[in-house]
């Protein structure tokens, strides 16, 4: 979808998940041991055992992520606090950092704003703040409802969701 490849989108997902206190809080029910991260302390159970085929949605597939030192570091004792191997708490947090619609929404807003002029982001945003003050719910519509609401209707032919988005405002500029 933003060609980019595998190894760089879960590197830039897995750090934003590091640094959100809500992923960190949901990744602290599994810790046997006491973990330090950042200003919080968080107390592990040592008798909780993760049983990892009970964690939902975690699917185990080999992906090649290079981690700087420090991020690293930071995974190495996720790993130590949860009693996992470091490739395998690497997966939890992948997992509850993508389920975190705010970390998906900014990555995603990040991607489109360095591959969108500037006149091309602000008609993004004049959409959105237009859908959210029609919508009868009362639920706001975020900027990757509305990216993944144009890549499914542009996929036929997109090759990215910049060429999508391109498309989709050009035919909403003509109607």
């Amino acid at each position: 979808m933003t060609n980019t490849p595998v190894k760089e989108v879960g590197e830039t997902i897995c750090k934003a998940g590091l640094s959100s206190k809500s992923v960190m809080n949901f990744m602290s029910t599994y810790f046997t041991r006491n973990l330090q991260f950042n200003n919080t302390l968080y107390m592990g159970d040592p008798l909780k055992k993760i049983n990892i085929k009970k964690i939902q949605g975690v699917q185990k597939k080999r992906v090649s992520i290079r981690f700087r030192s420090a991020d690293y570091e930071r995974i190495r004792s996720l790993a130590f606090a949860m009693d996992v191997t470091n490739s395998t708490a690497t997966a939890i947090l992948l997992d509850a950092s993508i389920r975190n619609s705010a970390i998906v929404n900014r990555y995603l807003q990040q991607h489109i704003e360095a591959n969108l002029s500037e006149g091309r982001m602000r008609e993004l945003r004049q959409i959105i703040r237009f859908i959210n003050r029609n919508n009868p719910y009362d639920d706001a519509f975020t900027f990757s409802e509305l990216i993944s609401m144009i890549y499914k209707d542009c996929k036929q032919g997109a090759l990215n969701i910049g060429k999508a988005l391109e498309e989709w405002i050009k035919g909403v500029n003509e109607n």
